[in-house]
């Protein structure tokens, strides 16, 4: 019994290794690439085949077409103005969002959560605008500073949404 049982022993172990033995080679089922040839069928440096692709590559993303580029026509007049804000301009977005939101208050109908966000942010957007434009140190100009902060605080409160009410306003 005790020979038995060391045969089996000898075998698992010769099978255990065997089979240890095949999936450990590495490199035995592998496909190698081919190397980079130039025309004389030389090999190559495949760090310079690779450069050469990313420098090809990166051309192609850049569009050095030159000529296309150039006889696209150019746009004349930015159509979203140069960025500044007048005065006139600042306080007719102000009042165009203000009557927007009064109008929603008027109607009394209940707008979703996001809507509101939408809302609020234009509205806090025009009052900014209107705010940089403004002089408060100028005693008109900061009574309508107060007055605009007035009617935004009390638009935004009379939107109604559904769902709470919110706590902080």
């Amino acid at each position: 019994m005790q020979i038995r049982t060391f045969i089996v022993l000898g075998t698992l172990i010769l099978g255990g290794t065997a089979a240890w033995w095949v999936i450990q080679d590495p490199g035995t089922g592998e496909v190698l690439d081919e190397l980079p040839t130039d025309a004389e069928g030389m090999p190559l440096d495949e760090r310079a085949v690779r450069a050469r692709h990313d420098a090809e590559l990166r051309a192609q993303a850049r569009n050095t077409n030159l000529a296309a580029r150039d006889a696209a026509p150019q746009p004349v007049v930015d159509p979203f103005g140069d960025g500044r804000i007048d005065r006139s301009s600042a306080e007719s977005g102000f009042d165009f969002k203000m009557t927007e939101l009064e109008t929603l208050a008027r109607e009394r109908t209940r707008i979703d959560r996001p809507t509101w966000d939408e809302h609020y942010r234009q509205a806090n957007d025009a009052f900014a605008a209107l705010s940089s434009t403004l002089d408060a140190n100028e005693p008109g100009d900061r009574e309508a500073l107060e007055q605009a902060h007035q009617r935004l605080q009390e638009a935004l409160r009379r939107v109604r949404v559904r769902g709470r009410k919110f706590s902080d306003i």
